[in-house]
């Protein structure tokens, strides 16, 4: 049985986490997690092209929501399609060519709440036609 294009690295080695933020820009919160978990397609496994992406992205999401239902924070990082993050990430991991690293989900628990964000907009909701 298939479970689509995508593999997953699981990272709790702290000298890996505390590396990861010269990669990623915006993975500081890396360096205070207690794991990640590295999100890749499979080129090799792709039958249909490009749907690699979808499943690394429905993946993460539902990673994300997942770390929210037990309590976990979580963050959703940035890989594909920057071409420097990719080779980089690809390096530091040793992985095969076939192997695109997508997303970085940072997992912890939170030190502080943030408050809800309303990011409905109205303006972009249409109904039965544009």
């Amino acid at each position: 049985m298939s479970l689509g294009y995508t593999q997953f690295i699981i990272i709790d080695d702290r000298k890996i986490l505390d590396a990861l933020p010269k990669f990623l820009p915006n993975g500081k919160m890396l360096t205070g997690a207690d794991k990640a978990i590295l999100v890749c397609g499979d080129l090799s496994r792709e039958k249909h092209k490009g749907y690699w992406m979808l499943d690394c992205s429905a993946a993460t999401q539902n990673m994300l929501l997942a770390a929210h239902a037990i309590g976990l924070g979580a963050c959703w990082l940035g890989v594909f399609p920057k071409d420097e993050r990719i080779k980089n990430l690809q390096n530091f991991f040793k992985t095969p060519d076939n192997i695109i690293p997508f997303s970085v989900i940072s997992l912890g628990y939170p030190d502080e709440e943030s408050g809800k964000v309303d990011r409905y907009d109205d303006s972009i909701i249409h109904k039965n036609t544009w």
